[in-house]
């Protein structure tokens, strides 16, 4: 909350020069979580339901009647209380009985999960499931008046592997140093917002804040920097939804990092090829046999 308000301070000033120094200082601010918005205590933190692929949806155990509905909201604000209406929802998907087979690859990979209800998302609704994988995410289970008689949360990799299959052979991910350039690319799908925080050294405060562009093909967010910056440090902010919390801001390094600093708080940049990490004499050394 703290970092958010550091932002929202830098906005109100109006003078270029000191809102940017505001925004470069939540890079810098103290811990790695900030909540943004807290979880209703009456939602259930337990995801007892599988998302198979992007249009299909499994309740294991789950066989009674009744209306199922996915709710959603990007500030983590659905309360869903048994014997009440859902609230706090910024809108929901209305589900139907899925009667289909499954593709033998999905079933074969979720066997696993036991039989239940399976659902079906309309398909008119197919294009919002990317912004609502960004979001919190509520399955609930509703009587004929829309009171609540059960809820769960839902496990979402089986529709993030569906959606971004395209992100799998992408290679050039972290940070990738060239002359006159240096490019940042991170595979985060849920993520709200990601933005990269540039450092000097390794234990400095930040010298740049600078927002990252998703492409929605793929899940991966990225950014370019008109300059080789080998030898500088890094780490990402980034805005996404953790169940049992809320929407966070954490403070993370590169998983597709070359190195890291020694308390591993911050990724390193540079190019493992270039000459002026190679010890003397690496090239004449013979490779092990």
């Amino acid at each position: 909350m703290r970092a958010a308000c550091l932002i929202l301070v830098g906005v109100l000033l109006g003078v270029t020069g000191k809102a940017q120094a505001m925004d470069v200082a939540a890079c810098d601010v103290p811990g790695f979580e900030h909540v943004l918005y807290t979880q209703s205590a009456h939602v259930p933190v337990e995801a007892r339901a599988y998302w198979l692929d992007r249009s299909t949806l499994q309740w294991p155990g789950m066989r009674g009647g009744g209306h199922y509905r996915l709710y959603h909201a990007p500030d983590a604000g659905i309360s869903a209380s048994p014997g009440q209406p859902v609230r706090g929802a910024r809108g929901h998907l209305l589900l139907s009985p899925h009667g289909a087979d499954l593709p033998v690859a999905t079933a074969a990979r979720f066997g696993f999960i036991g039989k239940g209800a399976r659902l079906s998302v309309a398909a008119q609704d197919l294009s919002q499931v990317p912004e609502l994988l960004r979001q919190q995410v509520v399955l609930v289970r509703e009587d004929e008046s829309g009171r609540v008689l059960e809820a769960t949360g839902v496990q979402l990799p089986g529709a993030l592997d569906d959606l971004y299959a395209a992100a799998e052979g992408e290679q050039a991910l972290g940070a990738t140093p060239h002359a006159g350039k240096t490019g940042f690319r991170l595979w985060a799908p849920t993520a709200r917002m990601v933005s990269l925080c540039l450092h000097a050294d390794g234990d400095g405060r930040a010298i740049s804040r600078q927002d990252m562009h998703r492409d929605d093909s793929t899940g991966i967010w990225s950014a370019t920097l008109e300059e080789d910056l080998s030898g500088h440090y890094y780490t990402y902010l980034i805005e996404v939804f953790v169940p049992g919390v809320g929407m966070v801001r954490n403070r993370v390094t590169d998983p597709y990092s070359v190195s890291l600093t020694t308390d591993s708080l911050r990724s390193y940049i540079a190019d493992l090829d270039a000459p002026a990490l190679k010890p003397e004499g690496w090239e004449q050394t013979p490779f092990p046999q």
